[in-house]
């Protein structure tokens, strides 16, 4: 996959309907998409620090990643808009997550 990844710790990786393919970037507080025909767009997060974890298609054809550092979900669509849901700062360290057969969220927190 074509961008510089050197000390970004590449992390989570999932496939949306669309046949894109998403990264998580956990030192680089980004979000990256390779798009069919190898079109390559990176996503910065707001803030600093939120080192994104794992990222899954979701039932409303966005894409959800968890924020071990930044204590929160978040969602991004295609075009790069990102929302954030904070954990209440719970410190949980989201790092897990997936959408299970019944469409509802699942996470998994450290420890």
């Amino acid at each position: 996959m074509p961008g510089p990844f050197t000390n970004r710790q590449p992390a989570g990786v999932a496939f949306d309907p669309a046949g894109n393919l998403w990264l998580t970037e956990y030192a680089g507080n980004r979000i990256d998409v390779m798009r069919p025909g190898g079109h390559f767009q990176a996503f910065s997060l707001p803030g600093s620090g939120k080192a994104p974890t794992e990222i899954v298609a979701g039932p409303d054809g966005a894409m959800w990643f968890s924020e071990d550092g930044g204590d929160a979900l978040g969602r991004i669509t295609a075009e790069g808009q990102v929302t954030e849901i904070a954990l209440g700062g719970s410190h949980l360290d989201p790092i897990g997550l997936t959408v299970g057969p019944d469409h509802r969220w699942h996470s998994k927190t450290w420890p």
